[in-house]
């Protein structure tokens, strides 16, 4: 894995904006997940053991309960 630096990375203003952009347009794709229920959310200061765990442990539910719902 190679950590990559843009030249303007040490620009502290074209780095703020950049942060800002990807927060703003994160916060849309999480809005429009939680909207149609499909936002699963883990803890990721856990161990990778544990957030690979819980993230198909959820993923698992959520297919369960749309089987569930299909056949009703």
């Amino acid at each position: 894995l190679k950590l990559v630096q843009r030249k303007d990375d040490i620009n502290k203003k074209a780095l703020r904006k950049r942060l800002s952009i990807f927060h703003n347009d994160t916060k849309k794709i999480i809005s429009h997940y939680k909207k149609n229920n499909r936002l699963i959310e883990v803890d990721g200061t856990n161990s990778i053991s544990v957030v690979n765990k819980e993230i198909i442990k959820k993923i698992k539910k959520i297919s369960n309960d749309n089987k569930k719902q299909k056949s009703n």
